[in-house]
């Protein structure tokens, strides 16, 4: 018979366990210890954290990568529809960029291709970061097929929704994990990345609106009116992404400066290819289907240069802001509207059980401010 300490000792420690499963069976979500109750010392303190939806959000978000990076490669290839490239030359326009400028998909493919596989790994596994931006890049993939698909077949308004669809999930995911406050692995690894997919996707949609009005043949006129328009809000949109942020992002002019390089050497090749013409309203033909002419290209094509060198110096602005810790709009990262770790253990508590603001310093750690 062990003495009466120990077996007061052993009631109290199954109490304690019992107590830890009726809260858990009741709360699901929160995956914790109820409130007033210390962890059982035969129970480690992440005991009851269930692992297998993350492994599930991470391995889905790995086939999600391997998805879209495979449809991208494959429509490059022309063998499903016609390459960016091809459209270009087919309907050309005042922002149709040159075909090397898509060679941005490289770097993009490899960064998100990093993400995806490091997101696997126990250090980010089950991290707040990766938790909160899943759902935003899962959107991201399955849109970004769907608009490869039907941008390499001509279909053009379809291929709008869908593009804009992919900046939507991107701008989600990045204001989302903007409110976290990320370690600089973190940062590299999980924010990044989408920073430059984003930039790209600025220049994309511009392109994909100007390429369907003039697959529709709209008027000279319409089709320059629409052109300055998409050049001043690409500038501004670049602006707003970048500055309008606690930190400044100096990732997302750097696609647009690149963009922008693209069309200008575009349009400097078609004016090499009109040769010294000094006609002022030269005749439409494949290469200028509005007929445009030098005044025209040239002020367009010096344009596109100056906006590429106004994002490039945007992009150093914002790095020399965030170098300094220069914070920005929204001061302070806010807490998220879900569970967070607890500590080390990887716990989550459950909102209600948070009295003030939390800031999330790194995964697994939460701050409190009062």
């Amino acid at each position: 018979v062990p003495p009466r300490n120990l077996s007061c000792l052993s009631f109290a420690q199954d109490r304690q366990e019992m107590v830890q499963v009726m809260y858990l069976v009741a709360h699901p979500e929160t995956q914790m210890t109820p409130p007033g109750v210390p962890a059982s010392p035969r129970v480690p303190a992440s005991a009851g954290v269930s692992t297998a939806p993350f492994l599930a959000m991470n391995g889905w978000s790995l086939l999600a990568y391997i998805l879209s990076a495979l449809v991208i490669c494959y429509t490059a290839t022309g063998a499903y529809g016609k390459t960016n490239q091809q459209i270009g030359d087919t309907f050309p326009t005042l922002l149709t960029p040159a075909g090397w400028t898509f060679n941005i998909w490289g770097p993009i493919l490899l960064w998100e291709g990093l993400f995806a596989v490091v997101q696997m790994l126990p250090p980010l596994r089950g991290s707040a970061v990766v938790q909160v931006l899943t759902p935003w890049w899962l959107a991201t993939c399955f849109l970004q097929v769907l608009w490869q698909m039907t941008f390499s077949h001509l279909d053009f308004d379809v291929a709008i929704f869908f593009k804009l669809g992919i900046f939507g999930s991107l701008l989600g995911l990045c204001l989302t994990v903007d409110n976290l406050r990320l370690t600089a692995a973190e940062y590299w690894l999980c924010r990044a990345p989408f920073s430059l997919h984003l930039g790209w996707v600025i220049i994309g949609t511009l392109v994909n609106i100007t390429t369907a009005a003039e697959e529709r043949l709209l008027t000279s006129t319409t089709m320059m009116a629409l052109t300055i328009a998409a050049l001043a809000y690409s500038l501004a949109v670049a602006a707003l992404l970048s500055l309008c942020r606690p930190e400044a992002d100096p990732i997302i002019p750097l696609p647009l400066a690149w963009g922008f390089l693209g069309i200008w050497s575009e349009l400097d090749t078609m004016l090499r290819a009109r040769g010294e013409s000094t006609q002022t309203l030269p005749e439409p033909n494949e290469r200028n289907p509005y007929g445009w002419g030098e005044i025209v290209l040239n002020g367009f094509k010096d344009a596109a240069l100056f906006l590429s060198i106004s994002c490039l110096f945007l992009s150093i602005t914002c790095a020399v802001l965030r170098l300094m810790g220069v914070t920005l709009c929204g001061g302070k990262r806010r807490a998220l509207t879900m569970g967070e770790a607890d500590d080390s253990t990887g716990r989550f508590i459950p909102m209600e059980r948070v009295h003030g603001p939390r800031v999330l310093e790194s995964p697994g750690h939460v701050a409190f401010d009062k």
